[in-house]
């Protein structure tokens, strides 16, 4: 049932597809037995949240601690094990990491540097292995913006 007062079922047996908005639902579950006694009904919380990947188009690490690195929101949580590629304008890897729930790509962010040096402001094209059932992968650009002084 989706109401408290459990009037009007959404479903019966053993398995029940939820609903898949975003946000919190509550579902009021009974149970009857094979003599037909109706158990008291329990609540089940199913919780969607939206897990988009946000793929920033610019850094700026300029030590200001805003934007300082390439931050792809959600990624780690929708695609724990992708792969990450940045290159530069001849098409040389600069940036590569491998993606594992004990190397997230989160704790491990391009911050516009490659061997510990920062490359020089201009774009630099990336592609995202998701790595998900469908082999997936996404590509597009990414910029290194810095203030002239």
């Amino acid at each position: 049932f989706d109401d408290v007062s459990m009037i009007t079922p959404i479903g019966t047996g053993s398995t029940q597809d939820a609903y898949n908005a975003i946000g919190t639902t509550l579902y009021y579950v009974d149970e009857t037995s094979d003599e037909g006694c109706v158990g008291p009904p329990t609540v089940v919380t199913i919780i969607f949240e939206d897990c988009e990947v946000i793929i920033p188009t610019a850094i700026t690490p300029d030590g200001d601690m805003m934007n300082d690195d390439w931050e792809i929101l959600n990624l780690d949580v929708a695609y724990p094990n992708s792969v990450i590629y940045v290159y530069n304008r001849w098409g040389s890897i600069v940036y590569k990491h491998n993606s594992t729930n004990d190397g997230p790509y989160d704790s491990n962010r391009w911050d516009g540097t490659f061997n510990g040096k920062l490359l020089p402001i201009g774009s630099y094209y990336w592609i995202i292995e998701y790595n998900d059932k469908d082999e997936t992968s996404e590509n597009g650009i990414v910029s290194i913006i810095l203030e002239d002084n």
